[in-house]
């Protein structure tokens, strides 16, 4: 407890102190009913009031617990350890300011009780105001230095900011406090997968587990871990055993809703949509404001103007101020998707806007750095390298490389290959840009890429695809091709040319007007930090354009197949034959059947490549236009790329909710 009574001197109080002594002794159905004897004896009684809303803030039944505090504190408003708690209750029922609010009040009272200020940083992070909240879990820690509560939370608000390496030092110190702390185990999880390392991931649940075998986040989690895989080519996306662990997890739980969540998300990528809508679904139903839910659901399917989730959706948008700051980035896209469905492009692109705001403030994207190295790409990949360089790679012809910006067709170019007998396809893989890294160097000293290209001796280049070209074998020993579909390879198209100088190459073209519009309208993970911002996303396509310039000026006519998307979607079976014959693939005399490809998509475009292909998308950024200039500002500064938009007007920012 946090206070003793005052001495006994009445039978009032006589009561109260064995009620005090049954509720230490967790025997609370017995001291509730020793409270409320006090209370019905002494209507008001302070203490009574007191650690009964204590008694009923540990049942979790805060209504109660909130009358029953603020009546003790009408009595006694110097009451900290009454207002903390009162402010704990409030957090639990979502009552955010309030709770901030009643926690500032126990602290100006007594600011020496680390409980309180971890419990600010706990309404902080809520609230999204993740830096205040480091700064509070801080002001504990240097009252308690092995406060673990605070050292964990402080790992949340540090990973929330984007911070996942420092997030899992703060856990590996509390950790050290105390090695069983099974929620810190599970919590060092999820930061190591925000870093991609799964297989690290799985370990920290499983340690969870260990320690709290009937732990269903822990299960969730794990699920989750075994689904995401370090990469697809390292066999740890074991899909079946995944869905086993989030099964583990309901059964434990039947009703956890964010393993029904995970669930339909892995549901998703595996084409098992209504599986997947019945899973998410039922997980709303289960908690009707958890807003990720709702996200998920809007890349199952699509929302019709009437159906009661985007009611639900638009009841919880106007209450938004009392949301997360990760809920109200994900509620922004999941009603944009579904506003711009419906065919209400002001409203979708307000709530895009605003989301891709929130989402552009959690990331670090630092675009002198990130355009200069594409610029440090063009200046190294010079004709003089090319040629010195050249007949040094790997012969191998299995390599099958789709890039471009991401949203331009990659997905939809690699199911066509996928539906065709010996094709691999291993999704965006990282295995490229690994085998770079590993061969880089000279004389056992790193040489940093591109600049030190020059450097690197043909051995090096050869061992590039050799290396990789030895994955894919170990992931496909039988496939006559396999298609690595990692967009951003744009980056290394000269060293593939170099390194594989039999490989295929697709380039993937759209619009850039509605490919950039695409990625503003999708929450991308820290892959694409670039594309929430308008101006600062036409320039990362602007530049992205150079480099395919460069390229297409250094290698040899017919090295590259470059497929329009709108092309493909007008005619699939024209331009499907087109890129099966490039490959080296019988194009066959049948129906190209994207549908027939039966495997698990790991990409924003999972929903719409198992669609009937369609040319809606196509021009859409037309119905955006009014919104767009700094978008269409930023692509239109000469270049030789392809196609431009025209200069827009300048429009005034739309107004927020």
């Amino acid at each position: 407890m946090d206070q003793t009574p005052p001495a006994a001197g009445s039978e009032p109080l006589a009561v109260l102190r064995q009620a005090l002594d049954r509720h230490k002794a967790g025997a609370l159905d017995e001291a509730d009913r020793l409270y409320r004897a006090v209370l019905a004896a002494e209507p008001g009684q302070p203490d009574a009031l007191r650690f009964l809303g204590f008694l009923e803030q540990e049942r979790g039944r805060f209504p109660e617990a909130r009358q029953l505090l603020s009546a003790a504190l009408r009595t006694r408003p110097d009451d900290a350890p009454a207002w903390a708690r009162l402010a704990a209750v409030l957090s639990g029922m979502g009552e955010l300011p309030d709770a901030l609010s009643s926690y500032e009040r126990a602290l100006a009272l007594d600011s020496r009780t680390p409980d309180a200020w971890n419990g600010r940083g706990n309404a902080l992070i809520r609230l999204g105001r993740l830096d205040e909240a480091v700064e509070s879990y801080e002001r504990a820690l240097a009252l308690d230095p092995a406060h673990v509560p605070a050292l964990t939370n402080r790992g949340v608000a540090l990973r929330d900011l984007g911070r996942p390496q420092d997030a899992i030092e703060s856990y590996d110190r509390a950790l050290e406090a105390r090695p069983d702390h099974v929620f810190t185990h599970n919590n060092k999880g999820v930061a190591l997968m925000d870093l991609g390392r799964p297989a690290d991931a799985l370990a920290s649940f499983e340690r969870a587990l260990a320690l709290k075998p009937d732990y269903p986040e822990a299960w969730s989690n794990r699920g989750r871990a075994l689904a995401a895989g370090g990469d697809p080519l390292e066999g740890m996306g074991r899909a079946e055993e995944a869905l086993a662990s989030f099964e583990r997890a309901l059964s434990l739980n039947p009703g956890y809703a964010e393993a029904l969540d995970n669930k339909g998300v892995l549901l998703i990528e595996l084409g098992r949509t209504e599986e997947a809508v019945a899973a998410i679904e039922r997980a709303i139903r289960l908690a009707p404001r958890s807003v990720r839910y709702y996200y998920h659901l809007t890349q199952a399917r699509r929302l019709q103007p009437a159906d009661p989730h985007l009611s639900a959706m638009q009841a919880i948008a106007r209450d938004a101020d009392r949301l997360a700051f990760q809920d109200r980035i994900d509620l922004d896209f999941a009603l944009g998707q579904a506003l711009d469905e419906a065919g209400d492009t002001v409203s979708a692109f307000r709530f895009l806007a605003e989301g891709n705001a929130m989402r552009r403030a959690q990331v670090g994207y630092d675009e002198p750095r990130v355009l200069g190295f594409l610029e440090a790409v063009r200046d190294a990949f010079t004709p003089e390298l090319m040629q010195a360089k050249a007949g040094k790679g790997d012969p191998s012809s299995l390599p099958v490389f789709i890039v471009g910006m991401p949203r331009s067709g990659t997905t939809l170019i690699e199911q066509i290959l996928a539906s065709r007998p010996g094709v691999f396809a291993a999704g965006e893989t990282a295995a490229l840009p690994q085998a770079v890294a590993a061969q880089m160097v000279r004389g056992g000293r790193p040489l940093a890429f591109p600049e030190g290209m020059a450097r690197l001796p043909g051995k090096g280049v050869r061992e590039i695809g050799a290396r990789y070209v030895a994955r894919l074998r170990a992931a496909a020993p039988d496939a006559v091709r396999v298609v690595d579909k990692r967009p951003d390879n744009f980056r290394l198209v000269g060293l593939i040319r170099l390194a594989l100088p039999n490989a295929r190459i697709i380039v993937a073209r759209r619009d850039p007007r509605d490919t950039c519009l695409s990625c503003f309208s999708k929450l991308f993970g820290p892959g694409a930090p670039y594309s929430f911002e308008l101006g600062e996303l036409g320039r990362y396509h602007r530049a992205y354009e150079r480099l395919m310039d460069h390229w297409r000026s250094l290698l040899p006519e017919g090295a590259m197949l470059e497929v329009d998307y709108e092309a493909l979607v007008a005619d699939l079976e024209g331009q499907g034959r087109r890129i099966l014959q490039f490959c080296g693939l019988d194009p066959g005399g049948g129906r190209i059947d994207i549908q027939r490809a039966q495997r698990r998509i790991r990409t924003a475009s999972a929903l719409q490549v198992r669609q009937p292909v369609y040319s809606g998308a196509a021009g859409r950024w037309r119905r955006y236009e009014p919104f767009l200039a700094p978008l269409l500002e930023a692509l239109d500064e000469p270049t030789s790329g392809r196609r431009k938009g025209p200069r827009a007007a300048r429009s005034r920012k739309p107004a927020g909710r």
